[in-house]
């Protein structure tokens, strides 16, 4: 409303006074509050409406419904420098949040999607963790975390989209860890930690549908194909075919790791060699296109969105 009358006084300098006191105060409270998750959903709602509104009143024709004929527009300012700084802001908010989140979740993602043992039927083997300092975390506590997180959200209003993009880019973090995790260790690339895995995923991928996210599940689409590769028949040379047809979102080199490194189970023959040789023919195959396993520094782009 402020704008609006700004914009009817043709006052610039109210305009740019009011606009830009604004933006300050609200970057300043952004940054004394940068722990402080329901602080920061409060500004990301409320930046994010202002930002609309500024559109809006610049009469961008998608803020502007046709049976409006009253729709508010400015008659004689240009919000545009305005726009670029509120959006620039409302960035910093976002990367605000999700770190806040991240900072949470980090820790837990390994011991309660990779190591903890919920499934009735696995058998926890204690010889494999002997150096490893156990979290005691389970998928529960990660879900209960994303419900708390979902909770915040919408109770402040933050647009539907913005708190999707939020949980894609957490699914993207969790996705990344599994993969790096399970690419590397080989006390995790069994038949029945595969199956344990699984099961843990479809619990997030049960959360996310429950709370209308379900478009988001396919972050997690690599995590998913290697409890797959775990658990799918890897006994003689021709089972490739099938490998690389069920795991059409892993790297060649993915599939060769996990190949390798698989440990059978006691009922279980090893992986023959003649398979893995099969793998490494379609990883040189397919060396021209860049094929490499996820590191460090693809998690980062990964978590950057």
């Amino acid at each position: 409303m402020c704008v609006l009358y700004a914009d009817y006084e043709e006052n610039a300098s109210m305009l740019q006074g009011l606009l830009t006191k604004a933006m300050t105060a609200m970057k300043a409270a952004v940054q004394d509050n940068a722990a402080d998750l329901g602080r920061l959903a409060f500004w990301l709602a409320n930046g994010y409406r202002l930002l609309t509104n500024m559109k809006q009143f610049s009469g961008e024709p998608q803020f502007i419904s046709p049976d409006d004929k009253d729709s508010a527009t400015l008659k004689t300012f240009d919000l545009q420098e305005y726009r670029i700084v509120l959006s620039d802001l409302l960035v910093q908010i976002y990367h605000f949040v999700v770190k806040h989140i991240e900072h949470q979740l980090a820790g837990m993602i390994v011991p309660g999607m990779l190591e903890h043992e919920s499934l009735p039927t696995s058998t926890s083997l204690p010889a494999r963790r002997r150096g490893r300092a156990k979290i005691d975390c389970k998928v529960d506590d990660i879900l209960k975390l994303l419900t708390k997180v979902h909770q915040e959200l919408t109770e402040h209003w933050v647009e539907p989209k913005l708190v999707q993009q939020v949980f894609r880019q957490l699914f993207y973090i969790i996705n990344a860890t599994m993969c790096n995790h399970l690419l590397l260790r080989k006390d995790l690339v069994r038949l029945t930690k595969g199956m344990q895995v699984r099961y843990n995923i479809s619990k997030i991928e049960d959360w996310a549908r429950d709370h209308n996210l379900e478009q988001i599940c396919s972050s997690l689409v690599e995590a998913v194909q290697i409890t797959q590769l775990l658990q799918c028949n890897k006994s003689k040379p021709d089972d490739i075919d099938t490998i690389f047809e069920t795991c059409t979102k892993l790297k060649p080199l993915q599939i060769q790791k996990v190949l390798q490194m698989y440990t059978p189970e006691d009922f279980e023959e090893r992986v023959p060699a003649a398979l893995i040789r099969a793998a490494q023919a379609r990883v040189e195959a397919e060396a021209g296109a860049g094929t490499k396993l996820l590191t460090p520094t693809d998690e980062d782009k990964l978590m950057a969105g």
